[in-house]
């Protein structure tokens, strides 16, 4: 009698044959996991419902969360976060969800009181188990002297604390938008500044402006030695 052969898995939920669609997933979760946490950006997911859904283990780490933090269905938001920061960031979420603001949010924030930037995204569906609309938080390194480089940029260039600030965030790629969102101030304040700052620093076009920024800023030379 001919031994039928047997086939094998395609939707099981092991995560380890190797054509599993399962598998597929975990593979490119891992991948995504792998490649943020290189770029020091912790990696947090929502669902439609609020719920914690992953997060890679820089995040995991960046938060002392214990590695069942999830199974164990605790509420990152209440605990990591100080009281005007869980309800910007809830009040955020439930925005993008909805789809009832721009598609990013920025936030200044402490994270178990150390300063941090998160980032919000809307997400149409994610690779993590999420198949309705979610909320992605990316959670970036603090950038501890920020507030030392944005005073050198106005001593040097004799420009004020905001106007410093803002021409130390277009060197550093952000957009006129972005910052506007992330400081709470209009576009148009914005761009008021940056014309401020272009006339002050003889320049006429931000590519302009950066440049000279990391040219004459203390900070330029300790970022080309780090890429020695």
């Amino acid at each position: 009698m001919k031994a039928v052969p047997i086939e094998r898995c395609r939707t099981c939920f092991c995560g380890q044959c190797s054509i599993s669609e399962v598998s597929k997933v975990y593979a490119l979760n891992s991948a995504l996991d792998h490649a943020y946490s290189l770029f020091g950006v912790g990696l947090v997911f929502f669902d439609s419902k609020h719920n914690l859904t992953h997060l890679n283990e820089l995040a995991r780490v960046k938060l002392k969360l214990p590695e069942e933090f999830i199974l164990l269905g605790g509420d990152l938001i209440a605990e990591c976060f100080n009281h005007q920061s869980q309800i910007e960031l809830r009040r955020s979420i439930e925005q993008l969800i909805n789809n009832k603001c721009a598609n990013e949010i920025y936030i200044n924030t402490a994270i178990r009181e150390e300063k941090s930037t998160v980032m919000l995204q809307r997400l149409e569906k994610s690779a993590f188990g999420i198949e309705t609309p979610g909320v992605v938080m990316f959670i970036f390194e603090a950038k501890h002297d920020n507030d030392a480089s944005s005073a050198d940029v106005a001593r040097i260039f004799g420009l004020t604390k905001a106007e410093a600030s803002l021409a130390l965030a277009i060197t550093n790629g952000m957009t006129a938008t972005e910052y506007s969102t992330m400081h709470g101030i209009s576009i148009n304040t914005a761009y008021s500044q940056i014309k401020e700052i272009l006339a002050k620093t003889g320049t006429r076009r931000q590519a302009e402006l950066v440049k000279l920024v990391l040219e004459h800023s203390p900070g330029f030379e300790r970022r080309k030695n780090m890429t020695r």
